[in-house]
């Protein structure tokens, strides 16, 4: 494999280099020559960065953007939820773009992910779910369910149908990994070795990655205050997704003001991401997710909400149906005018019965 040689031939370049580096700055930091051991130790670590071939150039490369715009292999990965799809830019992220679902404690975040998942990999996509919350035989059952349309106590009276759907998968190239580690164990740095691990050992190179979730992982680099670390984690996952080139969807918790949204009417945004505010700018794409009733049949439903998207819409409000049994999320545009009605309304009745601050004008 010439990428894997290459790769470990400016590892060990790199390496090398620094402990060169290292040696030869003793006798400069006994000197006092700072600006000497600034300059050896910047050689050492540019050692086998080419900086994108000096740069993208922007006029030479017009004609090959249009033309990469009209084919339909640049498109994004749908998230198989079509009335979502439509209003996501390419259709769905595309190589080296992060996104996220965002949603309070037991509200999907992680049936959403699932949902993705399988979606990919009916499409014929090789799939990579790194889990540190669920383990993964749980979570390939929650894809079982999904598949079937069966709730878990059910699947053995629907194994017909999971092997029919096994050999569509096997016809179409779609595949999954699911690769599980305890709950704060798990950088960047480990899903990197487990991948270099899939490559050599079983040839398997994921068309897009799923991280279930963000906020329980480890940082590459720790700090004291868990903000810091919580936007490390995620500056973490978009330099792996850009050093990839595949999508990446995770999940983030929301904040305490994010749990009033269920009743207030409002929708989740980015100012009700949690810990840090990190998460919220270096993504491409934020959803938000509120169940807001269960019934006693296992359903529920619910809204998703486009809370960021570069270049694409957003502030856009869908309804949700969600089989809590089959682990079955739809997306549809049907409740979305209801929704937005029942939020205006809302906002209205508040204001209206809103009363005024001390020593303010209520003329107005």
């Amino acid at each position: 494999d010439r990428e894997y040689v290459i790769s470990k031939v400016v590892s060990f370049g790199k390496t090398k280099s620094i402990e060169n580096a290292m040696l030869k700055c003793l006798p400069e930091l006994q000197s006092g020559d700072f600006d000497k051991v600034q300059t050896l130790l910047t050689d050492s670590f540019n050692v086998g960065l080419n900086f994108n071939e000096m740069g993208y150039d922007y006029l030479d490369n017009m004609d090959k953007r249009m033309q990469d715009l009209k084919v339909e292999k640049e498109r994004g990965i749908p998230t198989g939820f079509p009335e979502l799809d439509r209003y996501i830019k390419s259709g769905g992220l595309c190589a080296g773009e992060v996104g996220f679902i965002m949603a309070p404690t037991s509200h999907g975040k992680s049936i959403f992910l699932a949902n993705v998942a399988t979606s990919a990999m009916l499409l014929g996509k090789k799939v990579l779910y790194a889990t540190f919350e669920m383990q993964d035989v749980p979570i390939s059952l929650r894809v079982d369910s999904i598949l079937s349309g069966t709730s878990v106590k059910d699947l053995t009276i629907s194994w017909e149908i999971l092997k029919a759907k096994k050999q569509i998968l096997t016809i179409g190239g779609g595949k999954l990994k699911v690769f599980w580690q305890p709950t704060d164990t798990c950088s960047t740095h480990h899903i990197d070795a487990y991948l270099d691990k899939l490559k050599k050992v079983y040839n398997f190179v994921p068309d897009i990655l799923i991280i279930d979730y963000a906020d329980i992982m480890r940082p590459t680099v720790m700090s004291r205050e868990k903000r810091d670390n919580q936007g490390q984690i995620f500056k973490d996952i978009v330099s792996l997704a850009q050093r990839l080139q595949i999508p990446v969807w995770t999940a983030s918790q929301s904040n305490r003001a994010g749990y009033s949204a269920k009743t207030s009417g409002e929708n989740i945004g980015t100012e009700h991401s949690s810990e840090s505010i990190t998460k919220a700018q270096v993504a491409d794409l934020i959803l938000s997710l509120i169940i807001e009733d269960k019934y006693d049949d296992g359903t529920g439903i619910g809204r998703i909400h486009i809370a960021k998207q570069r270049d694409g819409a957003q502030g856009l409000t869908l309804g949700v149906d969600l089989d809590f049994k089959t682990y079955k999320l739809t997306v549809n545009n049907k409740r979305a005018a209801k929704v937005k009605a029942e939020s205006e309304s809302k906002k209205a009745v508040d204001k209206f019965f809103k009363k005024p601050e001390w020593g303010t004008d209520d003329k107005n």
